[in-house]
């Protein structure tokens, strides 16, 4: 459940992302060359308005220093997909030219260019499809991209297959480490298309595939064949204080592990958090996917996202899991900057105290 590219309509969302380059069984490698242990990574958003080529890859440029800055070997990139509807059977692409407009899906030139500053920088890639979600939230706002249902699934896979051939064609033409089939698609993961759906891809594209569950739906986990497996980690702590240690917080989160049938991860070890983020607000902790709380009571306060960061760092490696992704800017946001000083206008961006609980993960 993420911090929303569904936080679409602030101004900053940061994060940071850790994956490492092993593979679940029969998933194909995401690297041929020889990987560390785990693969440190920043995740970025990126929603085309029809900006200069040249601005979108200054940006990306400026924003890989950043994030090679901290510890970073990997680069995740995010963009959106779009449907009308829980119930449409149509996704598609579609960008307007307009800074307002809700359209921005990137086109697979304007990622590949962005992919080839990040290898050339040293940096694998991973490309995150998401299904959008603010035509859903427009008619019901607590429609996500985790309960869709479409009238007609069969139609549904083959408009989304159909939306992602040219990104999974751009993805083996440029050496894209890995690529996110299925991110959050909760309702839809049990689906008998899926095998056909995995078998299809690979035909087109040979690098690592992801299959990736919201963590805190109640949902059984079943992986699928020929991916590797992953989770978006957003897991609600109720009781938790504004000033939890992180000893308590992972200790909370490897409850909710043990406690509550929403939240098992079946084969842990073999499994990459592959997002995970927070508000830098007081209050964010009882659910960490929300943001836009009032400041009037919900304070902002770094420290919420450093010690949230370093928690999950520390759940990931006492799990000895595959490793950990956290959500990160928008491309665009101050120009690929990240905030040198605490500020609460960009709450939602990667603030000094979590760049540094990510700078000690991945040191």
């Amino acid at each position: 459940m993420r911090v929303n590219a569904m936080r679409v309509l602030l101004v900053g969302i940061s994060g940071l992302l850790i994956v490492t380059l092993g593979t679940a069984a029969g998933a194909v490698p995401r690297s041929a060359h020889a990987s560390p242990k785990y693969v440190f990574g920043i995740d970025t958003f990126v929603a085309d308005n029809c900006q200069p080529q040249s601005l979108i890859d200054q940006w990306a440029t400026t924003q890989v220093s950043q994030f090679k800055a901290l510890g970073a070997n990997a680069i995740g990139l995010a963009f959106p997909l779009y449907t009308a509807s829980l119930t449409s059977n149509n996704v598609y692409a579609k960008s307007v030219c307009n800074y307002s407009s809700i359209f921005q899906s990137p086109t697979p030139a304007v990622l590949a260019s962005i992919v080839t500053i990040a290898h050339n920088a040293g940096l694998e890639v991973a490309l995150r499809p998401l299904v959008d979600e603010r035509l859903l939230k427009k008619k019901t706002p607590s429609s996500w991209r985790g309960i869709l249902a479409p009238k007609n699934p069969n139609a549904w896979f083959k408009s989304y297959l159909r939306v992602l051939r040219p990104y999974l064609l751009m993805a083996q033409a440029n050496n894209v480490q890995f690529f996110s089939i299925s991110t959050e698609l909760n309702s839809l993961a049990h689906a008998e298309i899926w095998p056909g759906a995995i078998s299809s891809s690979r035909k087109i594209y040979k690098g690592g595939l992801e299959f990736t569950y919201s963590w805190a739906t109640p949902v059984t986990k079943t992986w699928q064949g020929g991916t590797s497996n992953a989770i978006d980690a957003y897991p609600k702590i109720p009781n938790a204080k504004s000033n939890e240690s992180v000893k308590v917080l992972v200790s909370q989160w490897n409850h909710l592990l043990k406690a509550q049938s929403i939240y098992k991860i079946p084969n842990i070890s073999a499994v990459t958090i592959d997002e995970v983020g927070i508000t830098a607000q007081d209050g964010e902790y009882q659910n960490p996917s929300v943001a836009g709380l009032s400041f009037k009571k919900h304070p902002f306060n770094q420290a919420i996202q450093g010690h949230w960061f370093t928690a999950a760092c520390d759940f990931m490696k006492q799990h000895k899991m595959r490793g950990i992704f956290y959500w990160g800017p928008w491309l665009g946001i101050d120009s690929g900057l990240l905030p040198v000083t605490p500020d609460p206008k960009l709450a939602t961006d990667i603030q000094p105290a979590g760049q540094a609980a990510i700078e000690k993960c991945f040191a």
